[in-house]
């Protein structure tokens, strides 16, 4: 798993947000993650790449990297 900067800012203002200190953060990774420790174990792939775009709608960007070909 590799963080892009934006992803990492974004995580880091949601967090922020909720003022709740290191458990903020630890709310916001289990949102944007947690169906992804269910679903990529059974699938063909290796590495994410987390984005901008995943964190702010994980759901969405989880079924497009699903429906992709496997390389």
């Amino acid at each position: 798993m590799v963080f892009e900067d934006g992803a990492l800012w974004r995580i880091a203002e949601l967090a922020y947000a909720q003022k709740t200190g290191a458990r903020g953060l630890v709310s916001v990774l289990e949102n944007v993650l947690l169906k992804y420790e269910r679903k990529l174990p059974s699938s063909n792939i290796r590495h994410l790449l987390v984005t901008r775009e995943l964190v702010d709608n994980p759901e969405a960007e989880l079924e497009k990297l699903l429906r992709k070909p496997s390389r």
